[in-house]
């Protein structure tokens, strides 16, 4: 196989294998199969540390880690090749994972992939995968304020399951950085919590502006605060306006007093 060919499969392979895992788009079995029958696999858990070869035999005990997991959203993932010689190969890729919405839980983590392929023939097979996550130590030398930027993402990920519908028009990314921009921060402090650059922040700004039709930043928030407002006042005029559970159940059993005749 022509090494071009190799790292193309092999990276699209580690993609389809990383959302199939996480999103539950694959089970077990199909990964599996896209390995040859046979793989070893080290997770990030404190009981997946030691590898553990994954086969037909034992498919009960992988589908169970499987299931274990929350439903999760994958993004921006990013994946470098290292071929080990013409038939071995390295994948290397990091991602984020986030819970999906309306699950209830926040999640917002970084894991780090290291895949082993093995080309046969035309086709490529999963050999072995390492997940694991940054430790603290590393987090703080890559932060200057990890604490306040986790708190930061964090309430990002809330404001956006709870006010996100109102901007229908903007990506999840989108949702985040205009709720940053309502909190007042620089594109600065916005790029280091969401780990891109400051021309990215820039570029986001633009395009949200593009989509909300406005001219500068100042239309911009001022259209956010009003949007929010106009968003939380409709839910909570629709709670309002739902029947109380006891009145409804008053009316229901007036109805039913009458058509049978109690109550006379």
């Amino acid at each position: 196989m022509k090494l071009l060919t190799f790292a193309r499969k092999a990276k699209a392979l580690s993609r389809e294998i990383l959302y199939g895992w996480y999103m539950k788009t694959l089970s077990a079995e199909e990964i599996l199969v896209r390995s040859g029958d046979s793989f070893t696999i080290i997770g990030a858990n404190l009981d997946e540390y030691f590898p553990f070869c994954a086969r037909r035999a034992n498919l009960a005990d992988m589908q169970r880690r499987q299931d274990n997991l929350p439903a999760l959203v994958v993004e921006d993932d990013v994946w470098g090749f290292t071929p080990l010689g013409p038939e071995e190969a390295l994948v290397c890729g990091c991602c984020r994972l986030r819970t999906v919405p309306g699950s209830g839980l926040v999640l917002s983590e970084r894991p780090r992939m290291t895949l082993l392929f093995h080309a046969e023939g035309e086709q490529v097979l999963l050999r072995h995968m390492h997940i694991s996550f940054a430790s603290e130590a590393e987090r703080l030398r890559h932060s200057l304020l990890p604490e306040r930027e986790a708190s930061y993402e964090y309430m990002g990920e809330l404001a956006v399951a709870k006010s996100g519908a109102a901007f229908p028009e903007l990506t999840r990314r989108q949702k985040m950085v205009l709720y940053y921009l309502t909190r007042g921060l620089p594109y600065h402090e916005i790029a280091g919590i969401l780990r891109i650059t400051p021309r990215t922040v820039r570029y986001y700004v633009t395009e949200i502006e593009k989509r909300l039709q406005v001219e500068n930043r100042i239309q911009l928030i001022d259209m956010a605060f009003r949007r929010i407002r106009k968003y939380r006042g409709g839910v909570e005029q629709t709670i309002r306006s739902m029947p109380d559970r006891r009145q409804a159940l008053d009316v229901r059993h007036r109805r039913t007093g009458r058509l049978s005749g109690k109550g006379q």
